[in-house]
């Protein structure tokens, strides 16, 4: 009995003729891709190059496209920049004018020259009168006088004159530092191994006269080194030479104190003075040794503390910058 519905083979019916043997598969019709540029069978050359010409193009592009996004990331972020900075510094300025003004500190303005000042010759030739002159009547002339006595005046110059070497003059011009107006003219005593200077300091009087600081020239203490290193008496104002030191002992540390090294002038005595950090006198004292820390000429007051050694002194007062101090 015969089921018209099961096919039990394939309808050949339409094929012009069967497979042969060693015949390739046959597929049939295959439709056609859509949009397929080639009809079937057609194959598709690339020319030479081109895929290089389009490679090197993809790649040009994409480097202009990095090099836009680097070039506006800058200008985006300069801009942000500038904005920032003209909304920063007028506040920034603001509060700097408000603490400077906080902290000013009134500084005695400089006096202007009222005298003309000696010429060379006059400096060096008042200098060599004054060093020759023995007669206490004429001192005034020479001198001011500072602190020192009529006697102690005598007894310096004769001292000097006791040399037998002739001395070597030299002129300093304007010397700065000062309230005063101030000429020098260095006075050097050579010797074979060393040499002895002193510095002689011209300043006018009310009248206009030139004249010689005397307790400049002579290195005046008050009370005396001899008298302090005795301990006769706890403080004094002296005349040094100075510059920064890293010497700290005993009551002094340097988480509190700044160290000076301090030098009395023709001698080779060596002391250290010390001051509080962040004081008046460590503003003063940083004043005279500037900013690169050079050694300098200044009149201070030095005292003595409990459990110092003998070679070290607080220093207590900036009497001045130089060794002229103002008349009281």
């Amino acid at each position: 009995m015969k089921n018209s519905s099961i096919q039990r083979g394939v309808n050949l019916g339409s094929r012009k003729a069967l497979r042969a043997d060693r015949d390739g598969p046959d597929l049939g019709q295959v439709p056609r891709v859509r949009g397929e540029r080639y009809a079937i069978g057609e194959r598709r050359v690339r020319k030479r190059g081109e895929r290089r010409v389009l490679d090197a193009t993809a790649q040009a592009q994409k480097r202009m496209a990095i090099i836009g996004s680097v070039i506006f990331s800058l200008l985006t972020l300069g801009a942000i920049s500038t904005a920032v900075v003209m909304w920063v510094m007028p506040r920034l300025a603001a509060n700097a004018k408000v603490a400077s003004a906080g902290r000013r500190v009134p500084v005695k303005a400089k006096v202007a020259s009222t005298f003309p000042a000696p010429s060379r010759e006059e400096a060096i030739g008042l200098v060599k009168s004054a060093l020759e002159n023995r007669d206490v009547d004429k001192l005034q002339s020479f001198f001011r006088m500072g602190s020192s006595s009529p006697a102690e005046v005598i007894e310096f110059l004769e001292m000097l004159g006791q040399s037998k070497v002739v001395p070597k003059f030299t002129w300093r011009s304007s010397l700065g530092g000062s309230f005063l107006q101030l000429e020098g003219v260095k006075v050097t005593y050579p010797f074979d191994l060393s040499s002895t200077s002193y510095l002689a300091y011209l300043t006018p009087d009310d009248s206009g006269k030139w004249k010689i600081d005397f307790d400049a020239l002579a290195v005046v203490a008050r009370p005396s080194w001899k008298d302090l290193l005795d301990q006769k008496v706890e403080q004094a104002v002296v005349r040094v030479y100075g510059t920064r030191d890293h010497y700290y002992n005993g009551p002094f540390g340097d988480d509190q104190w700044l160290s000076y090294s301090i030098a009395v002038p023709n001698t080779e005595d060596i002391y250290y003075g010390y001051v509080m950090k962040e004081s008046e006198v460590a503003n003063a004292m940083r004043k005279i040794s500037g900013q690169k820390r050079q050694s300098f000429q200044a009149t201070i007051e030095i005292s003595r503390v409990k459990d110092a050694l003998p070679r070290q002194f607080q220093i207590t007062k900036v009497v001045s910058p130089t060794w002229v101090m103002e008349d009281p």
